[in-house]
């Protein structure tokens, strides 16, 4: 890569989960879709750090939460409100 060349990042995606309470037909990754376990190795701490590591470098300041169904991510509240305490300006 040149010198003048710099990556753009435009925001933070976050997949939670694989568990899902769906079991929607257009639903590409079916087999996760039936597994039901969270992210191995997830930790709001080290995710909040990462967060907070990654927000300068972001042209917007968005986050965005997937995975199969976030809403069933227990910890989801807690990931909300760190984000929006370190300035996220949108979070869908």
């Amino acid at each position: 890569m040149d010198q003048d060349e710099r990556f753009i990042l435009e925001g933070v995606y976050l997949s939670l989960s694989s568990a899902c309470d769906l079991r929607c037909s257009f639903c590409y990754p079916q087999k996760a879709a039936r597994a039901k376990k969270e992210a191995s190795g997830f930790s709001i701490p080290k995710t909040l750090e990462f967060l907070k590591r990654a927000y300068p470098l972001l042209v917007k300041k968005e986050l965005t939460i997937g995975g199969h169904e976030p809403m069933n991510f227990a910890q989801l509240p807690e990931l909300l409100i760190g984000a929006g305490r370190l300035g996220f300006k949108k979070i869908s």
